[in-house]
Order: structure tokens, then C-alpha cells, then sequence
């Protein structure tokens, strides 16, 4: 504890060869910036610069191992460069570290792949940025192949699920994706090395990401001081197939302008229950088309035996062409979307609120380069649940043509409000608007 409690100390240079133990530094509260050179030895290193507050960079040249608590409470910390030699960073060493916003790999002009072992709750909050961190360097250690893990928790600790982590080219578009678990973990086989890391997720304005393996928000980004030119687009980003108009908003499918049975962008157009392809005034177990009157008899599209007629389960999780209403009226390439592209949309749009010909609805914008002219309008609906409607102006439910595996009594669908938009499971006998889309 030599230099504890020193509040004039600014600087610190430490030496090769020089041994500390817990909490030398502690509360050195004018302490600025901190280098630590090669050779460096750390004996039981604990709480080193614990309480450091106007801390705001430091720089390890060598070492294999960062203690506990070592920056807890290091408010001021904003930058950090470590070497590749890095082995292990200990339990909450960088907790309210509330600025940390870059962590750097120094690799010394070495390729070696980073992979340490990092404590759960390591940078409890560090908050998620959209794009990226680590150094540019690291771009020559990744490989086509690799698998980038990691555990998304929320400001308060706990897991994050439905979170959505995309791989993204050059041009902006999804490559690979995955959503985080009800534990927060998430993996995602890496395509191509010169792509992009994103997170993204609905309802929280910050999601903090301590990764229980080395791969902090990589910048997969080659050369991250060099701006990205988008060729000007001459192409028309709106046709029509089967004299249906679509919009191409730059994703994997195109959208079509209007709902089944609608004839204009604000026209709700009919209400269907999954898997059904004719309207009805009343939607129930009853009288649902695929079952025999009750969620636990299901006769078709059933992953869990325990809920199909006499144990059934045919394990299909995507409607048929023939249960689905957008290809059954109009034909062609028309179909539902799948929950992937419900997600795609989500991601990879600006939705804004707004009304359309006096219809409430969002207007959904293309933020893909070459693309931003691009945009569809899905408006509000009644929702015929039971026997009467609901919610008619203020909500829409659309449905996807999946199914929820775990619980087959569902399908996945878009939900939105003027306050949120989501995508869940929910009971498929109910009626839903739908909007098609076509390759």
C-alpha cells in the first residue's frame, strides 16, 4: 500500500522487474495515466488502482494477468491497450468503469490469435457499442470459420435474451445472425473476416457485454480510418410480381406494398389464423383447422408430441406452400415471411410512427447504402382474439410462417404499438394481418 491514498500523484511509470502487491495505488484520485512496462511482476494483485477516479488511460506493455477489482471504480477510464499475451482477467476488474469505451490489443506485429480466459461480470458496465472494439489489428487474426462467442447482460447484471447479433458486409446486409438465450449467450460462426459485428436489441437503450471469452466487440473493420464509398444506385428499387407491387429495400426478400386483401399500403386487409388460408369471424381452438378442438391435439405442424392428437408430431416448422395464405391468393413467388426476415426488417429499417391516409401505422425505411429511398407502410389492425376486436388503431400483430419449435401451439409474429415493436410466440389460432414478401 505505498502509494495509497496519494491524491497529488498524476503519473506512474512502472518498471520492468518491479514486484506489487494489493492496493499500492489505491485512491490515488489525481492519477491520470498509467504505463506498465515489460517485465513487470505482480505478486497477490488485488485492487491495484481501485478508486483511481480521474484514471483515464492505461497501457499494459506485457503481462498474463489482471486481478480482481484491479480498476474497480475507475469512473474516468476510457481507453485501454493490453497485449496479445494476455491470459486472464479477473472477476469485476473493471467494474464502474462507467467511460471505458475502446479496449486496444497491442499485438507487437504478431498474428497469435487472442483467446483469454475473462471472469463473468468483468466489465459489468461497459456500455454496448454499436460497432465495435478492439484494435483494427485484430482483423489479421480472424479467420472464415472462427466462432465468436459471448454472454450479453443487462446494466443491472442479469442475462439479456432476444438479443440480436448480426454479421454484416460491406454493403450493410446480414451475412449470418444469432439471437442471444435466455442466458444471454450467443455464438456466431464467423463468414468472412473483413465483415462487421453488430448488437442490436429492442427495449434497452444500453446493453453492457462482458464476454466470457476474448472477442470484445471486435472491429472486424479493415481499414476503420478509410470511409466507406456506396456507388450511386440506378436501379428501380419498387416492381410488381402477379400484379402485386413490391419494394426491394436492399434485404434478402422484397416486400410487398400491401397486406393480403388489402388494395392500398393503409388497408388492413383480412385476418387469418396460421396455417389457415380462409378469413372466419371467430378464432378459436374450436375451430381451428389443425387441431381437434383443443391446443394439445394438434394434427399438423407439431414438434412435441405431448401436444399432438394421439402423440403426432410431424417436426415441420415452416408452413407448407399450400397453408400459406400470401402464396394460396397470390400465387408465384409469394409467400409469409419467415421470422429471420421479420428480424432482418427490424434491423436493418428506421421505423417511425405515423399515419397513412388517416390510418395509424409505422413507416418502415430502408437504412441499407443505396437503399434509404426505399420504405413500406404497415398499418394498425383489429385483432379478432376471441369474438370481438381489440386494440383497432393502436396495435398490429403480422404473422410470420414460423412456427415456435418448443411450443407448437404458437407461431412466431410481428407485434408493434406506437411505443414498441417485437417479435414472440403466440397462440397460432388467432388472427393476424399479413404482409408477403417474394424472393
Amino acid at each position: 500500500m505505498a502509494f495509497r491514498n496519494c491524491t497529488n500523484l498524476k503519473q506512474i511509470n512502472i518498471p520492468g522487474n518491479c514486484a506489487l502487491t494489493d492496493r499500492v495505488f489505491e485512491n490515488c484520485t489525481s492519477l491520470e495515466e498509467i504505463v506498465i512496462r515489460s517485465g513487470f511482476n505482480l505478486v497477490n494483485g488485488s485492487r491495484l488502482f481501485t478508486g483511481c477516479t480521474s484514471l483515464k488511460r492505461v497501457v499494459i506493455e506485457e503481462g498474463y494477468y489482471i486481478g480482481p477489482h484491479f480498476f474497480d471504480g475507475c469512473t474516468s477510464l476510457e481507453e485501454l491497450v493490453m497485449p496479445s499475451s494476455m491470459e486472464e482477467i479477473g472477476s469485476e476488474a473493471f467494474a464502474g468503469c462507467y467511460n471505458l469505451k475502446k479496449i486496444k490489443i497491442n499485438n507487437n506485429g504478431s498474428t497469435k490469435y487472442l483467446n483469454m480466459s475473462v471472469a463473468e461480470g468483468t466489465f459489468p458496465d461497459m456500455s454496448l457499442l454499436e460497432k465495435a472494439v478492439a484494435d483494427a489489428a485484430t482483423h489479421e487474426k480472424l479467420k472464415t470459420g472462427d466462432i465468436i462467442r459471448g454472454v450479453v447482460r443487462d446494466s443491472d447484471g442479469n442475462p439479456v435474451n432476444m438479443v440480436y447479433v448480426k454479421e454484416l458486409d460491406s454493403e450493410g446486409r446480414i451475412i449470418d445472425h444469432d439471437l442471444t438465450e435466455s442466458n444471454g449467450k450467443f455464438s456466431l460462426r464467423l463468414s468472412n473476416p473483413a465483415n462487421r459485428i453488430e448488437f442490436y436489441s429492442m427495449g434497452y437503450e444500453t446493453v453492457n457485454l462482458p464476454l466470457n471469452t476474448a472477442y470484445y466487440l471486435i472491429d472486424l473493420i479493415e481499414k476503420p480510418d478509410t470511409a466507406v464509398i456506396v456507388p450511386s444506385r440506378k436501379k428501380d428499387l419498387s416492381g410488381s410480381h402477379r400484379r402485386h407491387e413490391y419494394v426491394d429495400l436492399g434485404l434478402s426478400v422484397k416486400w410487398a406494398t400491401c397486406n393480403v386483401g388489402g388494395k392500398t399500403p393503409d388497408d388492413p386487409g383480412g385476418l387469418y389464423a396460421w396455417g389457415e388460408t380462409e378469413e372466419k369471424n371467430r378464432f378459436s381452438w374450436s375451430n381451428y383447422r389443425w387441431c381437434k378442438g383443443d391446443e394439445y391435439e394438434l394434427t399438423k405442424y407439431c414438434t412435441v408430441d405431448s401436444y399432438g392428437y394421439n402423440g403426432f408430431a410431424d417436426n415441420k416448422t415452416v408452413l407448407a406452400p399450400e397453408d400459406d395464405v400470401a402464396h394460396k391468393k397470390w400465387g408465384g413467388r409469394w409467400r409469409m415471411p419467415t421470422v429471420d426476415e421479420f428480424m432482418e426488417l427490424c434491423m436493418n429499417c428506421t421505423w417511425t410512427w405515423t399515419t397513412c391516409n388517416n390510418v395509424q401505422g409505422y413507416r418502415i425505411t430502408s437504412r441499407i447504402p443505396g437503399y434509404e429511398d426505399s420504405s413500406i407502410f404497415l398499418p394498425t389492425c383489429d385483432d379478432y382474439s376471441a369474438l370481438l376486436p381489440f386494440n383497432e388503431g393502436f396495435h398490429g400483430e403480422y404473422m410470420s410462417s414460423t412456427l415456435s419449435p418448443n411450443y407448437p401451439s404458437s407461431c412466431y409474429i410481428l407485434r408493434f404499438t406506437s411505443e414498441q415493436v417485437d417479435w414472440n410466440g403466440y397462440r397460432r389460432q388467432f388472427s393476424r394481418s399479413v404482409r408477403p414478401v417474394c424472393q
